[in-house]
């Protein structure tokens, strides 16, 4: 039986039946038995992974007819030297080349191509690939030299492996080591090495180590996709579930993005293969997917505080591409695909802005932002702190953006009301902030930090309430927000400024222009149509809709109300941007506190998702809300109907008191209360200075034997200062 079994595997080994190399063959008990060499092994994870690489290009290139038609067209504009003439090599245009030479891979190996194995299309695809070693395009900007094109090459040349005809082996190593030379490595120091653009360059460690054979490349590789998916208080995915990057500088679009896109496609990429037994914080994915990124997204657009300096980018705001994500989240994370399936359609708009949205009130405590979503609207908050930075004006881009972070708003129930709208805003009047009307200021390249303390939230899910300690351009104002299910309530107190000769302003909206402005004018209803409306107010103003969304004047005030064409180009607010001249029409209101003004206040109500004037007199009518106070030292407001009650306290040793209730606490806070149908009461309360361990409240409150005082201990850890706590009083 030995000699059988001998002559078999001799048999086998000389006509090629079984490998020589990559395979050991040993005997027990009279039987064959082959063992497969780790050599053999590694190779077959490097074919799976980049199989699976492949499948992802093609499954992701779109309509086929078009990826064809686009490869013949670029064939046809090739030059012999493997340039395209229209194309410069500089700047941002040498990355166009190499996705013209994707596409082209993508249809010459992709056996559904009309372009399958066309032996032009080979030639002029290693002519590009040849041109673009020997041109040897530089970027000033690193992420281009270690992500983009890296990327790029790396997909490519994974592309045509599958070939008919293989690139030339020289050129294929030579571009390899290329990527080696400059694509840097995923744990450098500095932002190049941390969250998102830490995956980006791990993903292309992964392309070359499949495309070399070089195991330690790719453990390297895989580990390092993965790592920015734990919480860090550093650059990347935080405790909260919100992302920072550029340091401490919210980024939930953007580099969060990115995030998802390359943790999405590793995980992908290593399915079947040893490295696909999943990662420990892939939870953390999709709870920031589930509580963060698809909750500041309306409809098919984000909401303007989201995305960084993206929003200086033409249709920057857009996320109807978003649903390929989503749909690699289907195969990844099945416990959620029901969610998965609700986001993708209101991204391709085959289901309302409204569907699926949950209910839900976050203070995202790292990142200084607040996201109040509900199924009938989405409201967000920016804010800025000694702890936070300003948004950037890296690149060129976000050139007018310095305000965003002083209490800017995005009001949206369509998702429609500002797509675009950016290189027509008035950039001094973004929605919700308080500042001098018509100056300016440039941010810094990478960021400022804010120079107050006293900015946080506090929240119970559902409301909450918002601060923002504002001293910004020679603008000081206390400003805070209250929210609720129907409504927010905007206060702000103490606005002062001693220099300049502008207006200073708040504003409620600076909005496209959609449809009709209904107004209520002691009374009085109007209605107003067309682009050409300049209206002045002096406390004769109860309330205002627009665009499905009301505004109530509890107190009047001094105000504004245009709705006009504004004209700008997006190379204004982008190096990089068109300079053809673009017009919106757009919706402007505003309230006026004067020139210089001192301890000038403000009290407005938003009321999002209100259909029609009926529904807007009806809600004006119920009077729900009732400003208990807006100070200095204090700001606090009642919501009748639902009996919460919130309360800021700016100073020290603080007591808010009237005919029913008093509440006094030892150091400054936020502090919700709403009585429980047990009788007893319940207190939330948040830190926004994040430097106190215990907080002392006293309470004297209907239902309540008595004053009640408690001292709590609050969170004090970098993950934890300035979380909500909850406490019951009995």
């Amino acid at each position: 039986m030995k000699r059988v079994t001998l002559l078999l595997l001799l048999i086998g080994l000389l006509t090629g039946l079984l490998p020589v190399l990559g395979a050991v063959s040993v005997l027990r008990q009279g039987q064959l038995i082959l063992m497969t060499t780790r050599e053999n092994r590694d190779a077959a994870v490097y074919d799976k992974i980049m199989y699976n690489v492949r499948e992802m290009l093609y499954a992701e290139a779109g309509n086929l007819e078009t990826m064809s038609s686009n490869a013949q067209y670029y064939l046809g504009q090739i030059c012999k030297d493997g340039s395209w003439s229209d194309l410069m090599y500089t700047g941002d245009v040498a990355t166009t080349h190499l996705d013209r030479l994707k596409t082209m891979a993508l249809a010459y190996t992709d056996n559904k191509s009309s372009m399958y194995g066309d032996a032009a299309l080979h030639v002029a695809i290693v002519d590009a690939l040849a041109y673009w070693y020997i041109q040897e395009p530089d970027h000033s900007n690193w992420f281009y030299d270690q992500i983009a094109y890296p990327q790029r090459i790396g997909e490519i040349l994974i592309l045509l492996r599958n070939s008919k005809e293989r690139v030339p082996a020289v050129l294929e190593s030579k571009t390899i080591s290329r990527m080696e030379q400059v694509g840097g490595a995923p744990d450098q120091r500095g932002s190049p090495g941390t969250g998102a653009n830490k995956m980006n360059i791990a993903m292309h460690w992964i392309y070359r180590a499949c495309l070399t054979g070089d195991k330690a490349v790719l453990d390297k590789g895989v580990q390092q996709a993965f790592h920015p998916l734990a919480l860090t208080v550093g650059e990347g995915l935080q405790p909260d579930y919100s992302y920072l990057q550029h340091g401490q500088q919210v980024y939930i679009g953007g580099y969060g993005w990115d995030i998802v896109n390359v943790a999405t496609r590793v995980a992908l990429y290593v399915a079947d293969t040893p490295y696909g037994q999943g990662d420990d914080n892939f939870d953390n994915l999709s709870l920031f997917l589930r509580q963060t990124y698809l909750r500041v997204i309306r409809g098919q657009y984000f909401m303007f505080n989201a995305f960084g300096r993206g929003i200086s980018r033409p249709n920057g705001d857009n996320q109807s591409g978003f649903v390929t994500l989503l749909k690699r989240m289907k195969v990844i994370d099945k416990a959620n695909s029901i969610i998965y399936d609700e986001a993708m359609a209101r991204l391709n708009n085959s289901q309302p802005a409204s569907y699926g949205v949950p209910s839900a009130h976050t203070h995202f405590y790292r990142a200084d932002y607040t996201l109040h979503s509900k199924p009938s609207y989405t409201f967000e908050l920016r804010t800025v702190s000694t702890r936070t930075l300003r948004n950037e004006n890296g690149n060129g881009e976000n050139i007018k953006g310095y305000f965003l972070a002083d209490g800017a708003t995005s009001i949206a129930v369509k998702g429609t009301e500002y797509h675009a709208i950016f290189p027509t805003w008035d950039w001094s009047m973004i929605p919700g902030t308080s500042t001098r009307r018509g100056t300016m200021i440039t941010p810094q390249q990478w960021g400022t930090t804010g120079t107050t303390t006293f900015v946080g939230g506090v929240s119970d899910t559902l409301h909450g309430i918002s601060v923002y300690d504002q001293d910004s351009n020679d603008t000081r104002a206390k400003k805070a927000w209250f929210f609720f299910e129907e409504e927010i309530v905007c206060l702000g107190a103490g606005i002062h400024t001693t220099s300049g000769t502008e207006e200073v302003v708040t504003t409620l909206n600076q909005s496209l222009l959609q449809g009709d402005v209904i107004t209520s004018e002691k009374k009085l209803i109007r209605r107003y149509s067309g682009n050409n409306i300049s209206l002045t107010y002096v406390d004769d103003l109860d309330w205002i809709l627009h665009g499905d969304i009301g505004y109530v004047l509890p107190d009047g005030g001094r105000g504004g109300l245009t709705t006009k064409a504004q004209t700008g180009t997006w190379s204004s607010i982008n190096k990089e941007g068109s300079e053809d001249s673009v017009t919106n029409d757009v919706f402007g209101l505003w309230l006026n506190h004067g020139v210089s003004p001192s301890n000038a206040r403000y009290a407005y109500i938003v009321v999002p998702g209100i259909r029609g004037e009926a529904q807007m007199k009806s809600y004006a009518a119920k009077g729900n809300i009732e400003i208990l106070k807006n100070e200095t030292t204090i700001q606090a407001v009642k919501h009748k109907e639902s009996g919460v009650y919130g309360f800021v306290f700016h100073d020290a040793a603080t007591r808010f008191t009237n005919d029913t209730i008093s509440i006094a606490v030892s150091d400054p806070c936020l502090v919700m209360i709403q009585s429980l149908p047990s009788g007893k009461l319940k207190l939330n309360i948040a830190d926004p200075t994040k430097t106190l361990s215990q907080l002392t409240v006293k309470v004297l409150w209907p239902g309540l034997a008595g004053i009640k005082e408690t001292t709590l201990r609050l969170p004090t850890t970098a993950e934890s200062a300035g979380k909500s706590i909850v406490t019951i009083l009995n």
